[in-house]
């Protein structure tokens, strides 16, 4: 059992606010060929690296799946 002394005592708890900002379709731009996702061309790497589709757009990790040069990732 660890001491008193290690641990420490809360007077007020607060929320902190969230650290992402979740970007909603209607705010990207779909003419926009950074956004366009072509499914032929993502089908090797959905399995392999457990993309998800969410809404008919693919996600990686909550982060959205960006096809365009390096530049745009």
């Amino acid at each position: 059992m660890l001491p008193d002394h290690v641990f420490v005592r809360v007077g007020t708890l607060q929320h902190a606010p969230p650290m992402r900002k979740i970007v909603v379709q209607e705010e990207m731009e779909a003419t926009d060929p950074i956004y366009a996702q072509d499914e032929e061309l993502l089908k090797p790497w959905i399995n392999a690296h457990h993309l998800k589709k969410i809404e008919g757009v693919w996600y990686k990790d909550g982060r959205r799946v960006v096809m365009g040069k390096m530049e745009h990732k």
